[in-house]
């Protein structure tokens, strides 16, 4: 979820089956800042991580790196542009975190305030 003006990003990922929810907040959305991210939010499940779906964009490039660093074996997958319903839960995820977050400068939210949003859709 990118923030009004490209100011602020939110780097959502979710559990298909368990519809769990994981959110980091960065402050722009570069390359090795979200793989960053990613990585912070899926360590503490690696061993419940076996696949991934991304959207192609440039951001999410070096993808392998996170197999890497996580020392996971994970499948990643990559949803043609435009088709948006093939990450329906995530998009769905986006707009229940919108209801927290309207379209705003993203650089003022906090960790907290996210890890707040986050644990109201999680419970």
């Amino acid at each position: 979820m990118i923030g009004k003006n490209h100011q602020g990003v939110l780097v959502t990922l979710a559990k298909r089956k368990s519809r769990y929810i994981l959110e980091g907040q960065l402050p722009a959305k570069h390359a090795q800042g979200v793989l960053v991210k990613i990585n912070s939010l899926l360590r503490p499940h690696k061993h419940k991580c076996y696949a991934v779906t991304f959207d192609k964009r440039r951001e999410l490039a070096g993808h392998e790196i996170i197999a890497q660093e996580l020392e996971a074996d994970i499948y990643f997958d990559f949803a043609p542009p435009n088709h948006s319903w093939e990450k329906g839960l995530n998009e769905n995820s986006n707009g229940l975190l919108q209801r927290y977050f309207p379209k705003m400068r993203l650089t003022g939210v906090t960790e907290e305030q996210v890890q707040w949003a986050v644990d109201n859709l999680n419970h």
